[in-house]
């Protein structure tokens, strides 16, 4: 318990105001220099307590500086810094030099270190800041007071994770300190970490598609993806899944599929990182962002005719006298390949009805006759 009390207070005083023993010899680093130091840009930094005869706690090693990449990437070196660490204590009950990552996207930190070689019943205790620019001068750093780091552990791994708040500022650099006590021992670890080598970007906002004229390309914009530092558009790669098809841009918010198959639909999905050129080192890969959820697109459909005012108007209007000019000229037509049949006025038709009905049939004209014979027979008797 008194050694657990001692490794927590300790660990408040070393993130508050920290004494660091150079490796060749004493010296101090203010807790205000631990963003800006130029031995933290690219070394870690290692300091050893052990519990003296008195139980007391005392510094046995100062600070010793580490190159990180060579630390991450070389056995050799890690070797060989774990032996300098260590020489002229004898044989502690344990001997571990962790290897810290971090990833730190727009919610929350995560750092983890490998646990191989630390003692099983060891105590954690860690600490951060951020580093932050504004209006293009660095800031005093601040702690991350509400980080609430929760420890845990994944097979070989232990690690730290916790909810950061927001900041429009811009963030160049995260501090990390993580304090192992076990067994008399304690080791104290502080790396400084690139934003740009850390951040998980937001996966790509307001994605957009259409396609090209004729239907033939299918094009997809999107917004860049949000970023705690402030870099280049030409830092920016994309990688675009169109059903499985994969394709990478850079430095550019579009992409065009050429020659697609317009009668069937596509699912497109984008996801963002940084060029390994806008990047402090390159040891460690950049991380990408989430896969933004799939986007269903197509079929094509045919494009909607434009209707101008002009077109409208002659449509609306020309339209109807089309249609009177074809009505006039078919009655026309009709008059000249079947003219009507001429009818008689009304006073001819009455003539020719009258002298229908007064004149005599060949019957009538014989008794007419006969009767005309007789009269003149009798007449000549008397």
């Amino acid at each position: 318990m008194l050694l657990q009390c001692c490794s927590l207070l300790m660990g408040l005083l070393w993130s508050s105001v920290p004494t660091w023993a150079a490796h060749s010899g004493q010296g101090t680093l203010n807790i205000d220099e631990q963003c800006p130091s130029e031995q933290l840009k690219t070394m870690a930094g290692f300091s050893l307590f052990v519990e003296n005869s008195t139980g007391q706690m005392s510094q046995k090693v100062g600070l010793l500086y580490i190159d990180t990449d060579k630390l991450h990437r070389d056995h050799k070196t890690h070797t060989s810094a774990l032996q300098d660490l260590y020489n002229g204590l004898g044989q502690p009950s344990a001997r571990f030099l962790l290897r810290i990552s971090c990833v730190l996207d727009s919610q929350k930190l995560n750092c983890s270190w490998n646990n191989t070689d630390v003692p099983a019943n060891a105590e954690y205790t860690i600490t951060g800041r951020f580093c932050s620019k504004k209006q293009g001068r660095r800031t005093k750093s601040r702690v991350l007071s509400s980080w609430n780091c929760t420890l845990y552990e994944e097979g070989t791994l232990t690690g730290c994770e916790g909810a950061v708040e927001s900041t429009p500022e811009e963030l160049y650099a995260t501090v990390i300190q993580v304090n192992v006590s076990s067994h008399g021992l304690w080791y104290i670890h502080t790396e400084r970490f690139a934003t740009d080598n850390i951040e998980k970007l937001d996966p790509p906002r307001n994605i957009n598609w259409s396609f090209t004229e004729g239907n033939r390309d299918l094009q997809v914009q999107w917004d860049r993806a949000m970023s705690r530092s402030v870099t280049k558009i030409k830092c920016d790669v994309y990688q675009i899944n169109i059903d499985e098809a994969m394709s990478e841009v850079r430095g550019e918010l579009s992409y065009i599929k050429q020659e697609i198959d317009r009668n069937r639909k596509y699912k497109v999905q984008l996801r963002a990182s940084r060029h390994d050129d806008c990047r402090t080192t390159t040891t460690r890969p950049a991380y990408w962002s989430d896969w933004t959820e799939p986007i269903e697109v197509g079929p094509a459909e045919e494009p909607e005719p434009k209707y101008s005012l002009a077109m409208i108007l002659a449509i609306v209007l020309g339209f109807p006298m089309v249609l009177l000019v074809f009505l006039l000229l078919s009655w026309k037509m009709q008059r000249v390949l079947f003219p009507p049949i001429p009818r008689p006025n009304k006073h001819v038709k009455q003539l020719l009805e009258k002298d229908f009905v007064t004149q005599p049939t060949a019957d009538q004209h014989a008794e007419e006759v006969q009767f005309d014979l007789v009269s003149e027979v009798e007449m000549c008797s008397q």
